[in-house]
């Protein structure tokens, strides 16, 4: 799976919108519906604060599973 995708379903899960989490990271809406969609990769200030958010580890995010 990727990172987008399990960004995707943590979002969905937590039922918080794109917008929210663009905001939390200081990133505009699209740019955060682009990383999801993986049309940009995520950088790891951005994946630090998004694993804070959804309360889940780094590993977590970017493992296989």
């Amino acid at each position: 799976m990727e990172i987008g995708e399990k960004l995707r379903r943590l979002r969905v899960k937590k039922n918080f919108t794109q917008d929210y989490i663009a905001f939390c990271i200081g990133i505009t809406q699209p740019a955060y519906h682009k990383i999801e969609n993986g049309k940009t990769k995520v950088n790891l200030q951005q994946l630090e604060e998004i694993a804070a958010i959804y309360d889940v580890s780094i590993v977590e995010i970017l493992s296989s599973e």
